[in-house]
């Protein structure tokens, strides 16, 4: 028999200061933000920062210059988990000339070799190129090359293997394609297109990783399905199992989406024997971050999971990284707040004993929200720190004289287990949302507590009982089957001690 449920004024109290102030109460675990180069003058805005560390644990940035009149890439290494940074301008080429220097890339080989990759755009000519520079000596000195003309896309990635093999995913003349650089050596590369599907027109080059002979590919392939020049992009996966000589025929990642939903922005990590790929898409009307992990080097991928909160806003940029007991994931989410477009840098994470990541946190300061964007990402060492890179505008607001910031968080690698991090009681929207007939809750409580999550209609009968027992700290997940109701709007409510929380689902049968 169906109880009927008296919605307290406090439940609304609670939701209407949620979207005034989503997650700021909450705890986070980056700290010591940190200027990456305090030496920059007021007039120079700092872009486009790529970083990595090392097997022995240096880190190292590389980033642009920029103002009006000249250009410099420069490079920053760390030997002290961030602490402190020396600086180095590697090309200031483009000083008073016609040529603009972009998307700079950082990579350390097994080795520790530092390889540097960007582009120079030459405005006379209209010519984009990628080069690319190697260090054998802790970036006191790099040689350089011409890997060649592009073409229309400016997306490109760089990898290596445990045989020293350098791997770069990019694009010229239209053409995705695989460059090798055997062992290392700038004079010898081969290079192998990547097959595309039969109705693929276009497409972006966005991640590749390698282990021994096998390499793996995602990238971004548009279709056409209206002949209107209006692409919809899916994401897509190749292998090589003869170390990058040939590829597979591209499978796309995830086939339960509509046909119009657009994806972009895909990213593929092997972590523990694992392929991981993150991308985000609009299958809920709104940008997101989806994942997928295969356990049998691409031959099968798990069902896709929503990791961001849709309170949070819409996704614009993500990336992933890990270490050997810890997956990251960092990202920047867009909000209206009083009119205002503010932006967040967020981060979540999972470990080998979990299937789910944790509740996303945010990543620096939340007095400077308005400009904050993640700038190419993430890492993590072997000593169980993870770091993330992002710009910011605090030096002249409203001039946009961006800077590089660190934030850094170390968690327990002696116990991966200890290292989900649940910052408070929280409920999640249920995904997929609307659906039929089933559908998954994602819920954290960060104490033993008697846990109850319940489902009511709109007139406040209670449906079912989802959860009624005592729960430890941790984040879980429970699901819902709605078989035997009607289509509609139902509400489900999470109780935990004093706390209370009610969101909105939609049926459609």
């Amino acid at each position: 028999m169906y109880k009927p449920l008296l919605f307290s004024f406090k439940v609304f109290v609670f939701i209407s200061l949620e979207i005034i102030f989503p997650l700021c109460s909450f705890a986070q675990p980056f700290t010591n933000e940190k200027k990456i180069d305090t030496s920059a003058v007021n007039l120079v805005s700092q872009r486009q920062g790529s970083i990595d560390v090392s097997k022995d644990g240096i880190i190292g940035v590389t980033w642009i210059d920029e103002t009006d009149y000249w250009w410099f890439m420069n490079i920053a290494l760390s030997t002290d988990h961030g602490e402190s940074f020396i600086k180095k301008v590697v090309d200031s080429s483009a000083i008073f000339t016609e040529v603009s220097l972009y998307y700079p890339r950082i990579h350390f080989d097994k080795s520790g070799n530092i390889w540097l990759t960007n582009y120079y755009w030459s405005y006379y000519g209209g010519s984009l190129r990628i080069y690319i520079r190697k260090s054998t000596d802790g970036g006191k000195t790099f040689s350089k090359i011409l890997l060649g003309d592009p073409g229309p896309s400016t997306n490109y990635s760089i990898n290596s293997d445990s045989l020293g093999n350098i791997y770069i995913l990019w694009e010229p003349l239209g053409r995705l394609t695989c460059t090798k650089i055997i062992n290392g050596n700038l004079n010898d590369t081969i290079k192998s297109v990547i097959p595309h599907p039969g109705l693929l027109l276009d497409s972006y080059p966005n991640g590749i990783t390698a282990d021994g002979g096998n390499v793996f590919v995602v990238f971004s392939g548009g279709v056409d399905p209206d002949s209107d020049h209006v692409y919809i992009y899916k994401t897509y996966f190749v292998k090589s199992s003869d170390g990058g000589l040939t590829f597979s025929s591209p499978k796309q990642i995830d086939t339960t989406v509509s046909e119009l939903t657009y994806q972009s922005d895909p990213d593929i990590f092997f972590w523990n024997d694992r392929l991981c790929i993150k991308w985000k898409d609009k299958r809920d009307g709104k940008f997101s971050i989806y994942f997928t992990e295969s356990l049998d080097n691409g031959g099968t991928f798990k069902e896709a999971v929503k990791i961001n909160n849709d309170e949070d806003g819409p996704v614009r940029n993500s990336h992933i990284s890990g270490n050997s007991s810890m997956l990251g994931l960092a990202w920047t989410s867009e909000l209206v707040l009083q009119s205002s477009l503010q932006y967040d840098v967020y981060f979540s994470k999972k470990t080998i004993q979990s299937d789910t990541f944790s509740v996303p946190v945010r990543v620096g300061n939340p007095l400077y929200r308005e400009y904050s964007q993640l700038e190419g990402g993430i890492a993590a060492d072997k000593d169980g720190y993870t770091y993330i890179i992002f710009h910011d505008d605090r030096t002249a607001p409203g001039y946009y004289k961006y800077r590089l910031y660190l934030s850094k968080a170390k968690f327990d690698i002696s116990d991966a287990e200890e290292t989900t991090y649940v910052p408070g009681f929280y409920l999640l929207q249920n995904y997929p949302n609307p659906f039929n007939p089933n559908t998954k809750i994602n819920y954290s409580v960060p104490q033993t507590s008697q846990v109850q999550i319940k489902v009511y209609d709109v007139l406040g009968n209670e449906i079912e009982t989802l959860v009624n027992e005592e729960k430890p700290a941790g984040n879980y997940q429970v699901e819902f089957n709605a078989d035997g109701i009607t289509s509609g709007i139902y509400f489900y409510t999470l109780k935990a001690g004093d706390f209370i929380q009610t969101k909105k689902m939609l049926l459609l049968k």
